[in-house]
């Protein structure tokens, strides 16, 4: 038999139903086909699996199906309790939401200065995820004022980023408090006339000044100071007050305060009735100086000479000299009767002698003193003027005056012409600090030496002339690199 045109006689693929007499059924294999497609339909609704091929690159689909539908991590940030500066200080992220995240938490702390967290922080730690609280590495602060935490997610396969948290955000304010700074203050024992005082301070790093203030034996409550001494304050550490030259003995009593900083909180005036700040003094004597008196060592010419009024005074007047009775020193000319007390200029260490004089009925009285003054300025100890055979490696020391009221420090320069630094200009170094170590100075030449004392501002100098050993074994030749001397005011020019 002949197909019909369009159809197909292999009856493996689509068998039309016949008739009766073997026609088939005009639309029976239409409808085979409608109800395949049906059954396949429940077949699919009725959840059958039907076995495709995996496609090709199928991991990276759903890679990124999971990034567009990435679990949100949520983040509440707690700042550790209020602290002083100088201590350790963290935070703290609770975490919530979110699909097991993995990866780093980033926690950013901006300093007191930037109430906004627009600048960089001051401190950045970063962590491991993996639990549902996360602690930041610890901090050490250094300046007191309200600090702001902002911590942020940097999200992982299964979960987005997230953060950073707001810099407003109370909860991730940090306030730092000033230190509390602590202070005693211990009476010296009388000495030549004078009473003195010494406050032990404590805090970070403080700055700012003590106020010491005495009190005469009749003010039982300390209500109103005889003699206030003000020290500026670079550190924790001890430091002492101006002497006082006492009018009379009896128990006087030290208050010290302090003035504190940004950093350190003050301290009120310390107790009035406190046994190691209040100091009894003998009775000076009936006429004559007070300060200094005979014998009397580290003589200090930033204190008042101060001398106990005589009966029927018509005029004094006083001389300082390096020997007995010489006037090479000081020469004050007449003073009138009413003055009992003559400032002195600095004076050079050493074994001094002053002279009071007085002029009663027209008749002149006299006391001679002897005394040790009170170095006012460094001196050079290594090497010293007119050293030869200086290692140009080697190491300049001084002695230091830091114990001396109004000291700042001290300033080298050393040079190959007088006054100038064109070797070496220190600037400004500590007044605790008494060696120097220049770099390799040039070897076999004479060079000069300046060493400044700065004292209250002002400049004093010892200059010393050296020369250094030729080039050999311990030395080595250096090439002069000109630098600009750094401390002012310049100091006078070579005489």
């Amino acid at each position: 038999m002949t197909a019909a045109a369009g159809h197909s006689t292999d009856t493996s693929t689509c068998r039309p139903r016949l008739g009766r007499r073997g026609r088939a059924i005009p639309g029976t294999r239409r409808l085979g086909i409608v109800i395949a497609v049906a059954l396949v339909g429940m077949w699919l609704s009725a959840g059958v699996a039907v076995a495709a091929p995996r496609p090709s690159g199928a991991s990276s689909v759903r890679a990124k199906a999971h990034v567009d539908n990435a679990a949100g991590v949520e983040m509440s940030l707690v700042s550790s309790p209020t602290t002083s500066v100088g201590m350790q200080v963290y935070a703290v992220t609770d975490v919530s939401g979110g699909n097991d995240p993995t990866g780093t938490f980033t926690f950013s702390l901006f300093g007191a200065s930037d109430p906004s967290c627009a600048a960089l922080p001051v401190f950045v730690s970063t962590v491991p995820a993996g639990a549902t609280a996360v602690d930041s590495q610890p901090y050490t602060t250094t300046a007191a004022g309200t600090y702001h935490w902002e911590v942020s997610y940097n999200g992982d396969i299964n979960n987005a980023p997230a953060g950073p948290t707001s810099c407003a955000n109370a909860s991730g304010a940090l306030i730092v408090d000033p230190y509390y700074s602590a202070m005693a203050v211990t009476a010296q024992a009388a000495s030549g006339g004078t009473i003195q005082a010494s406050a032990m301070l404590s805090g970070y790093s403080p700055t700012g000044t003590i106020t010491f203030s005495v009190f005469s034996p009749s003010d039982m409550f300390c209500s109103s100071p005889v003699f206030t001494s003000t020290v500026a304050v670079s550190g924790s550490g001890t430091y002492a007050s101006t002497p006082y030259v006492y009018p009379a003995g009896g128990q006087y009593k030290w208050q010290g305060s302090y003035s504190g900083d940004a950093n350190n909180l003050s301290v009120g005036s310390t107790p009035c009735l406190n046994s190691p700040s209040e100091v009894t003094a003998p009775a000076p004597p009936a006429s004559g100086l007070l300060y200094p008196t005979n014998g009397q060592t580290n003589v200090s010419s930033s204190v008042p000479f101060t001398w106990q009024p005589v009966a029927g005074v018509q005029v004094y007047f006083m001389t300082v000299g390096t020997s007995l009775g010489a006037w090479d020193l000081v020469w004050t000319g007449y003073l009138p009767p009413s003055q009992t007390s003559f400032q002195v200029p600095g004076l050079p260490a050493g074994n001094l002698s002053v002279v009071l004089y007085a002029m009663v009925n027209n008749a002149w009285t006299y006391q001679f003193v002897n005394f040790t003054a009170q170095p006012t300025e460094a001196a050079m100890t290594s090497p010293t003027n007119g050293s030869v055979g200086v290692n140009p490696d080697g190491t300049f020391s001084w002695s230091t005056v830091n114990g001396v009221p109004g000291v700042q420090g001290y300033a080298l320069w050393i040079s190959t012409v007088y006054g100038g630094a064109n070797l070496v200009g220190t600037g400004l170094l500590p007044a605790t600090q008494s060696s120097y170590t220049p770099p390799p100075l040039p070897a076999g030449k004479t060079l000069y030496v300046i060493l400044f004392t700065q004292r209250n501002g002002v400049l004093s100098y010892q200059a010393i002339t050296i020369a250094t050993a030729a080039a050999g074994s311990n030395a080595r030749a250096h090439a002069a690199v000109p630098q600009t001397p750094k401390i002012s005011p310049v100091p006078p020019a070579a005489p």
